[in-house]
């Protein structure tokens, strides 16, 4: 790497990139500044180019050869070699292209169709027991279980298991929960008896993830991701379009009034809530992007959600939640090889929960203080207490 002094710094606007404080109050001021005013910019600590704009963002989505997930996909893992990529985020091609066609195939159109019933009676289960006038917080009755509970069905694990998986994931997640390195480690240690149990036993998805060729640890590795993608992802997509929805009365209007919408509305919550912050690329070779030039082996991080707030892309009212917005070229699912395989399943998951809250309640407004989460990787929400009428 060259000396940090080449490069453009701006740490009073890049260090709230990495603040748990600005996380858990709001980013989103901070990522304008740096549209604004440096887009493509190094933070000394821990060493890494921040990218805040769409256009410079999609690039690098679009080349996995120049920008490279091997190296890590989180800021924390700069410096380490792993002897074996511990998800299959952290592959590129040809090893990438591999054991995503493996997985893809547990998410086709199909088999992801085949399960709306069952998602569809999670979710009537669930939102059955929302009271009218009765305020509910919306992550621990509705955005937390859901997945969870859809997630193991997928595999083929016990669906009652969705508690251990909730406080797993949220542990593996830096800045997502308070928790001692102990009970860490008690949790990790629980799952990959689990899941190595499961996968031993030769069914659900790890036996047919085996029948394509992959290894144990193969699978082991994919289940892992699975867990924590399918769950974070979704719940963080629901507690927060929920909440922005509950915040803007006529827009949940516009919903009751016309279920055509309820697509549309779905693809502005992931806009809007970006539950993945940002992930982190390797450059292979020196490359100039938005006028600096980033050198071979620098890190660089891509902000999704500020990508999505862009007004080059999404046009003056981009700080505004619209559900009748067209077209929503969002990056919530990433973009390129790395398309997010279980995107499909999450816009199943959101389309059906927010069907049955329309069906439950005709008004949706915030009954207390909503509480986000600190982490500076995932855009997620502690509590989000919500009142439906009827």
């Amino acid at each position: 790497m060259s000396p940090p002094t080449q490069r453009p710094v701006a740490p009073e606007l890049t260090s709230d990139v990495f603040d748990e404080s600005v996380a858990r109050a709001d980013p989103h001021p901070s990522y304008a500044r740096l549209r604004a005013d440096a887009p493509v910019v190094w933070h000394e600590d821990p060493g890494i180019w921040v990218l805040s704009r769409y256009e410079d963002i999609l690039r690098v989505n679009r080349d996995p050869v120049t920008f490279s997930s091997a190296g890590g996909i989180l800021p924390m893992e700069i410096g380490i070699e792993y002897p074996t990529p511990p998800t299959m985020m952290h592959t590129d091609p040809p090893e990438h292209t591999r054991l995503r066609k493996a997985v893809a195939e547990g998410f086709r159109p199909s088999r992801i169709a085949a399960m709306a019933p069952e998602v569809g009676a999670h979710v009537k289960g669930l939102v059955e027991g929302f009271g009218s006038d009765e305020p509910f917080d919306v992550v621990e009755k509705l955005s937390a279980p859901l997945p969870l509970m859809v997630i193991c069905e997928l595999i083929g694990l016990p669906s009652s298991d969705w508690p251990l998986f909730w406080e797993w994931s949220d542990a593996v997640i830096p800045g997502a929960a308070q928790i001692t390195d102990e009970r860490r480690a008690e949790l990790n240690g629980a799952l990959e008896s689990l899941l190595r149990h499961h996968i031993a036993s030769r069914s659900g998805l790890a036996a047919d993830l085996l029948e394509r060729g992959l290894t144990d640890e193969d699978v082991y590795i994919l289940l892992n991701q699975l867990l924590i993608a399918g769950n974070e992802t979704t719940r963080n997509l629901l507690s927060g379009g929920l909440l922005a929805l509950a915040q803007r009365p006529q827009q949940w209007a516009l919903l009751v009034e016309d279920r055509s919408l309820v697509a549309g509305a779905v693809e502005e919550m992931l806009r809007w809530t970006t539950p993945v912050v940002s992930f982190m690329r390797t450059a292979t070779r020196d490359v100039e992007v938005g006028a600096e030039m980033i050198r071979a082996g620098d890190p660089v991080l891509m902000l999704w959600a500020s990508a999505n707030r862009d007004p080059a892309e999404f046009g003056p009212d981009a700080d505004e939640f619209r559900v009748e917005r067209d077209p929503n070229h969002h990056l919530a699912f990433g973009f390129g090889p790395h398309f997010c395989v279980g995107a499909a399943l999450a816009r199943l998951e959101a389309a059906a929960a927010l069907e049955a809250m329309l069906e439950r309640f005709s008004t949706l407004r915030v009954a207390g203080e909503p509480r986000r989460s600190p982490s500076t990787v995932i855009a997620g929400w502690e509590h989000v207490p919500l009142l439906g009428g009827v």
